[in-house]
């Protein structure tokens, strides 16, 4: 378990406020959804949930901010043993979380680049394209050059010749 080496609790230390800095920067963005959802007419219902779960978001970044690694992982034990939806709803969010932190770091570093993610996705090479170099010679493999001919193939890949058969 991480909790059991120093290096665990160093590394969680490290990265305890990034964590929990965007976790915090999660619940401005869902309060601020949540105050556009409020003011649009046709979504105005789903406001107070955006609030809600911003107001969750928070209460989770100052948790982090004030506990060790070993209270967390005694936390999320006794929550997902305790209430296993919530638990999974907070490992979705989390995702969704972590998802948009990848995202947002790959365009910033295309940004600085001026380049674009697209770019990297069109030179990604697709069923429909030929790997590069060529294939492995029929030489190289085992029984190739006997099936072009039309003698015997043993299991294997050997002629019968080569296994003593003929």
């Amino acid at each position: 378990m991480v909790s059991d080496t120093p290096a665990g609790r160093s590394l969680f230390n490290r990265n305890r406020e990034k964590v929990a800095d965007a976790v915090g920067g999660f619940a401005d963005a869902l309060r601020e959804t949540g105050r556009r959802l409020e003011n649009d007419e046709r979504s105005r219902a789903a406001g107070p949930y955006a609030e809600r779960a911003a107001t969750y978001a928070e209460r989770a970044a100052d948790y982090l901010r004030r506990h060790d690694l070993e209270s967390v992982l005694h936390e999320g034990e006794q929550l997902a043993l305790r209430h296993p939806a919530a638990f999974l709803g907070g490992c979705f969010a989390a995702g969704l979380l972590a998802g948009r932190l990848l995202r947002s770091g790959i365009q910033a570093r295309h940004d600085e680049a001026g380049t674009s993610p697209l770019e990297e996705v069109a030179d990604f090479p697709t069923s429909e394209t030929p790997p590069p170099g060529p294939g492995p010679a029929v030489a190289d493999i085992p029984g190739a050059a006997e099936a072009e001919a039309g003698r015997p193939v043993a299991e294997g890949g050997a002629s019968p010749a080569e296994k003593g058969g003929l």
